[in-house]
């Protein structure tokens, strides 16, 4: 495996990906508003556009500052669906 695969299949976005998978599938004990509901779907959708992608991206052609970029805003996401889960749960 050359040095770009193995940045590329050890990088934090595949473990933000998952965390942020993990944390759209929890199920709220409060009633969720509509718009809400349809931010966290969309946020739902975004993501598994972006898993799509990463599994298609070719670890050679791939730039790690992208990477890192994606992984970055993942991560605001991550946060920001916490910290919602956290006032309705």
């Amino acid at each position: 495996m050359s040095a770009h695969e193995e940045q590329f299949e050890n990088h934090g976005i595949h473990d933000v990906i998952s965390q942020l998978e993990s944390a759209l599938q929890k199920k709220s004990s409060k009633d969720v508003p509509d718009d809400a509901f349809d931010n966290l779907d969309r946020i739902r959708q975004a993501t598994a556009f972006i898993r799509g992608r990463i599994e298609m991206a070719s670890p050679l052609l791939t730039p790690k500052v992208r990477l890192d970029q994606i992984q970055k805003s993942l991560q605001a996401s991550l946060n920001e669906v916490d910290q919602f889960q956290s006032v309705v749960a």
